[in-house]
Parts: C-alpha cells; structure tokens; sequence
C-alpha cells in the first residue's frame, strides 16, 4: 500500500500515515514528518493529534502550558484524565467528527484545566479529520487558541453597548443612523414605538419619507436641506413638530452631527432628538394666561415683590404696591429699589439668601411713599443663584400693631397662624421656583396656591371655634374650577377639620381640581367630579375618608414626570397629620382616596 497516498477526494481532512507516519506502537507518537514536526515546534497556538480513543497521540509546547500539563503527561494518556474539565465537549466533538467525516469548526469551548483550576476559560477550536488508508477517521488534528479574554471583552462590550441602548431609550426619543444620502439605517427602539409602524417601514427608507415626518410637506422639504448640509460637514439643530402613533402630533428638539472618518469625509450622520412637547404645551399656555396674571396678582392676600441681586424690584403684585404707597408705572420704570422701601435694611437680606438659598419669616418694616412705616412679617426665597434673583412675601402687620386693646393677645395668635402660613408658602416657594418655570410661570403658580391657602384661611377664621366645614372647603376650592351645577357632586356628613388639616386638604383638593381643569374630567364640556366621604374605620382615632372620582372626561395616563404638584397632593396629607393619600390614573379618569384628622359634630 502506498502510504503517501493522500486520503479519499471526496473527505475533507488527511490520510494519517501521509501527514505522520505509521504509528510504531499503541500508546507511542509517530515518527512525523519534518515539516509537521517544525510546525509543532514553532506554533504559538496550541497544536494536537488526538485517536479517536480519546488519547493524545501528539501535543505542543503551546497547548501543554494551556494544559498546565508537561508534553510527555499527555501523550497515551485519555483527555478525561489529563483535562477532566473539558472531556465531555471533546467527546461529543470528537463523535461529530467521527460520523460527518467533515472539519468542524472553529468554535468556542469552555472549560477549566489544570492550569488554572477552578477557573472557566475559553478556547477556539477547529478539529480536521484523520483517515486511515481505507478512509476511517482514526484520529482528530486539532488548533487550540486561548481567547477567554477575548471573548470576555466582547462581552463587555455588549454589556455596554445595551446599557447605552437602554439609557437612550429611557431619555433619547430619537437615536439613529443615516448613511450621507439620508437613508435611515437604523434607530432606537423609543423610535420605532414612537411611529407605531412596523420597522421595516422605516428602516431603509430616507429618512425624510419615514412616518415622523412624510406628514408635512414642509417637515420633508426643511429635513431633506438639513440633511444636505449635515452631508456637507455642518451640524444642525432646531425644534420641529413631528408625527407620532395614533396621527398625534409632537414637538422636539432636534439634531443632526456627521460623522467623519480619518481623511474627513462625511460617512455617517446621527439624528437624535428629545421630546419638548410638554415644553411648548407649557409655553403656549403661559401666553394663554399672561393677560390674567394682574389679576391674579391683585387678588393675592400677601406682598409679593422679585427682585434682581442688585435690589431692583422687577415684579410685585398689587398688594405689595399698596404697601407702599407705588403706582404700577414707578414699577414699569424701574424706578423702584430696596434702598428706596427699607428703612435701614436689604430687601433680600443678600448675604443670608445668597448663603442658604431662603430667609426665615422675620419682621420687616417698609417705608410707605407718604414716610409712614409699614411693619410686615416676610420671607424670600432664591429664584437664580447665579443672577440673585429672588422672590420676598409680605405680610401687612399695620392692623394688629394698631390695636393696642387687643395687641398681646392678637399678636400671638397672629403670628402662630402666620409664620404657619408663610412657612407653607416659603416651602411652596422654593419648589416651585426648582421647577425651571420662567418669571411669569411662577407667578401664576404660586399664585394659585396662594388663594387656595387663602381660601382655607377664610374659611378657618370665619368661625368662632376656628374650625373649617369640609363641604364648605370643598366648594371653595373646586367650584372655581367646575363652575358649579351638576359637574360637581358632593355627599357626606357634616365634619368640621382643625386649621393644619383644613390648611392641607385646601391645598390638595386645588391641585386635583387644577389638574382635572387642565388635563382631567374638568377639561370637558361632559366631564363632572365627585366628592364623597364618610367616617374612617380607624380605630383610636375620628378621621374622616373623602374619594374623589372623576368621570366623562378625556382618557387618563399617568404624568410623565412626578412634578411639585404630584409631590405636594402626596405628602400634605401623610406629613405630620398622620392622613393618608392614595391616587390612581384610571383611563376612565382620576380617583384619590383621602384620609385626614377630623370631628363629626352630630356623632
């Protein structure tokens, strides 16, 4: 038999004795020829010969220290001995081999060996058959590499690469790539469920045809030009309204960077994009309700004057103008500063607003623009650190130094129910200046808030016990909201509420009644709201239950942010006053369930 004969045509591999030579004995290595012999010698990546026994014929120097097995350990000994951990995959390769007659491989293999026990490695493998003279497989020529490190990096890098994917899902609403002749390539998830249309209608397409944008000519036409300047190196950015599910229509802020490669040609362009929506919502009902805002303002039951960090008075309400003497046009000029209206102090009292961003309700006098002095108490709050912007309250106190039969007895009650009162307000103050609004968003805020705790105020001192009617707190505050009749419903027995509780049920009933005016059952001509409420089944205390329903208004989802007004309908109850709050979006509309501290004066 001719043993250079090379094995069969029609099988993928090497006739054995042609490649080593004839094995001399069992259990002992070829003679092999110079070159394979060279080879083994030479290779950095691990070499063997394995019989289809599973005994190591031949072994490198490479894969003995992958092994932490010397070379003559190896040879006619059986994997399952020398590399227990990596036995099992070897044997069901090797039966593969065995049965497809075909190389398999390269492919990854876990496993430990002696050489680092304990610890899981990977390995490329790609295993060639043998052939004896009459084409059996007699043995596996296998190529080794260590690529655990390899591989651990790669998975990192996915790691990372779906982390990123995830971070830009929850805040990008729009990531993706466009080839230079504008084709979108691809684009984040938020994206696609954002058009509600399958991805292979987008993806492929140019970007200006995709769902986002096809509905407006005018959208296409300003993409199309925006994307001819990104090819040509310029990055761009502008707000735009686009198209989203359900024909719905959103704003964002959107961008377009290209991307160079190392001789500066424009290969790729990234549009991404955030949703403003809110944003312009906001913008374009600020403008809906400036004209309202002196109104507002005039109405309020306290002085509120902002002022610049030089002391510029830039804003007041009308109250804060009668305080002092001051027509609006002085304001409109300018002309009034904090030099002009103290008699020896700073209407920011700068140094310690500048320091903790609030100043605590203390006495301040004002001068009057007929030289009288007008005492208040008053408060400030920082609008912007950087420009010392700020906001200060005012509480006329004229009356209650005025009334010297009843001053020591007056003044303490006076000043307990006021410093209360200025310290919700400051409190109030403070987060809703965090919110971002701008001046006259502010104003109009809080000035909400102010006449909701104004309101309750009224209520709490228009009787002698100094207690408040629950149904007559809860038409004060939502009447002005559903304009009476049949919108709003109301059942319950009579209760009465201490000033704390009364002071913090005004403020959450204005926040649900504002947000159903704007968003809930109140923004409907159909809409209505009930209000209904019995004695808690708490035991060991007399608390009153309230449930507040919404009904026939627009489809309810759950805000997209947790903002001060969601934050303040959940703690005012639950801080201090030992109530509780539960609020659920209901599709159908909003319900909230309430609990408060409260009297039943019939039993």
């Amino acid at each position: 038999m001719d043993t250079a004969r090379k094995k069969k045509p029609d099988k993928k591999g090497w006739e054995f004795s042609s490649v080593y030579g004839a094995v001399d004995s069992p259990g002992r290595a070829p003679s092999f020829g110079a070159e394979i012999g060279a080879l083994y010698s030479s290779s950095s990546v691990g070499l063997c010969l394995i019989g289809r026994d599973m005994t190591f014929i031949r072994v490198n120097e490479a894969l003995a220290r992958m092994n932490g097995v010397p070379i003559e350990d190896h040879i006619g000994r059986r994997v399952c001995d020398v590399v227990p951990g990596v036995s099992r995959p070897a044997g069901a390769l090797m039966r593969r081999l065995v049965g497809s007659q075909e190389p398999v491989g390269p492919f990854d293999l876990e496993g430990e060996t002696p050489a680092q026990p304990g610890v899981e490695r990977i390995w490329s493998q790609s295993w060639t058959p043998v052939f004896d003279a009459e084409g059996e497989v007699v043995a596996a020529s296998i190529i080794v590499i260590e690529v655990t490190e390899a591989r651990r990096a790669e998975r990192l890098l996915a790691e990372r690469a779906e982390e990123v994917r995830r971070i830009l899902d929850g805040v990008v609403a729009f990531a993706g790539r466009l080839a230079p002749d504008g084709t979108l390539t691809e684009a984040n998830e938020r994206a696609m469920l954002t058009a509600g249309v399958p991805r292979e209608e987008l993806v492929g397409r140019k970007f200006w045809d995709c769902f986002w944008w096809n509905w407006s000519k005018e959208s296409r036409d300003r993409l199309r030009q925006a994307v001819a300047r990104a090819r040509g190196g310029e990055s761009l950015r502008y707000d735009v309204e686009i198209r989203i599910s359900g024909d719905q229509r959103a704003f964002i802020d959107f961008s377009l960077v290209p991307q160079r490669d190392a001789e500066g040609q424009v290969y790729e362009i990234i549009p991404s994009a955030v949703d403003i929506t809110d944003r312009k919502h906001a913008e374009e009902k600020l403008q809906r309700t400036v004209a309202r805002l002196g109104t507002i303002l005039a109405n309020a039951q306290i002085g509120i004057a902002i002022a610049s960090g030089e002391g510029r008075i830039l804003e007041a309400n009308q109250m804060f103008l009668d305080m002092i003497g001051q027509p609006r046009k002085a304001l409109r000029s300018g002309a009034l500063h904090a030099k002009d209206l103290l008699p020896g102090g700073d209407l920011s009292r700068s140094e310690a607003l500048r320091r903790d961003g609030v100043v605590e309700t203390s006495e301040m006098d004002l001068r009057h623009a007929s030289g009288r002095i007008v005492p208040t108490l008053s408060t400030a709050a920082m609008l912007d650190a950087k420009t010392g912007e700020h906001v200060t309250f005012f509480v006329d106190q004229t009356r209650q130094r005025a009334d010297a039969e009843h001053r020591e007895l007056l003044l303490l009650e006076l000043k307990h129910r006021v410093k209360n009162m200025l310290g919700m307000v400051q409190a109030i103050a403070k987060q809703t200046a965090r919110s971002g609004q701008d001046r006259d968003a502010f104003v109009s805020t809080l000035s909400g808030r102010l006449h909701a705790m104004a309101r309750a105020h009224d209520l709490i001192t228009a009787r002698d016990n100094g207690k408040a009617c629950l149904r007559d707190l809860i038409r004060a505050q939502v009447e002005p909201y559903s304009g009476g009749g049949a919108r709003l419903e109301v059942d319950g027995p009579g209760v009465q509420l201490e000033p704390e509780s009364a002071n913090a049920l005004g403020l959450v009933l204005h926040e649900l009644a504002t947000n159903a005016a704007k968003y809930g059952a109140l923004s409907s001509a159909t809409g209505s709201v009930s209000i209904t409420w019995r004695r808690a089944e708490r035991p060991g205390t007399s608390q009153v239950a309230i449930e507040w329903t919404e009904r026939d208004g627009p489809p309810v989802t759950p805000p997209a942010r947790r903002g001060f007004g969601t934050m303040l309908i959940e703690t005012s109850l639950t801080h201090g006053l030992e109530g509780s709050m539960k609020m659920a979006h209901d599709p159908t509309g909003v319900v909230a369930l309430m609990t408060v501290p409260a009297s039943f004066p019939n039993g």
